[in-house]
């Protein structure tokens, strides 16, 4: 019994530092442009790829996926940075493609 209160508090503590991490992106957001459903997203991933590479990890692949996972972030500050979309049209195109098309090759490994 006292271990499953342990575990409730640390399951809850967990959520708890998990929103409020969230909260800032929240805060700044708004539901008329998808940039802000991008950076949700983006948030995620980096929370996801600091377990991965962390000693709590279990898979053997978990460095390599957090590798993968930050060479999409990487994509997504590219190819959603407004001074390069203005710049290059046709290479934001490109690369737009590319990021969703590493994502989608990728992502339903991306777990441990």
């Amino acid at each position: 019994m006292k271990m499953d209160m342990r575990y409730w508090f640390k399951r809850k503590y967990r959520q708890i530092e998990r929103t409020l991490s969230f909260l800032p992106i929240i805060w700044k957001g708004f539901d008329f442009d998808y940039i802000y459903s991008i950076e949700l997203f983006k948030k995620q991933l980096e929370r996801q790829a600091t377990f991965l590479e962390s000693d709590r990890a279990l898979t053997m692949e978990a460095q390599n996926n957090a590798k993968k996972i930050r060479t999409a972030i990487r994509l997504m500050d590219k190819v959603y940075d407004e001074e390069y979309g203005c710049e290059s049209k046709n290479k934001q195109k490109k690369a737009h493609k590319l990021l969703w098309n590493f994502i989608e090759h990728n992502i339903q490994n991306w777990w441990d």
